[in-house]
């Protein structure tokens, strides 16, 4: 009997995964380093570390921070961060890891205790 609990649980694990899903796979080849038109532009990842945002984003070898517009929005006791990209990076030295852009919670205007939302889609390089 337990054995046969086993083998269904282990048959509904990836139902169970179903739930989490991140549009993420690919190689990236197709991914440049232009302005996202659509809304909010994908990253490859962001991190909050002491009183900072990182974000690492795709590049074409002249990528910095001015090529984004940061846009902070509070939602009652959180902030929405997210990074949208104003300027193409026309450079053609295709950075398959992307480079890492970041603001301090100064620059955004952001109190130290601030819980954030990274708003951005997420892909894998």
């Amino acid at each position: 009997m337990a054995r046969s609990a086993l083998a269904t649980s282990l048959m509904c694990l990836p139902l169970l995964s179903a739930c989490i899903v991140i549009d993420a796979d690919g190689d990236g080849a197709d991914f440049t380093a232009s302005v996202d038109r659509g809304g909010a532009g994908t990253v490859y990842g962001a991190e909050i570390a002491g009183e900072a945002i990182t974000y690492r984003v795709t590049s074409n070898g002249c990528t910095d921070e001015g090529n984004f517009h940061v846009d902070v929005n509070r939602h009652d006791d959180h902030f929405h961060i997210e990074l949208d990209r104003i300027r193409d990076d026309n450079c053609r030295a295709y950075l398959r890891d992307g480079t890492t852009v970041s603001w301090t919670y100064e620059e955004l205007g952001l109190p130290e205790d601030a819980k954030i939302v990274i708003a951005n889609p997420v892909r894998r390089r």
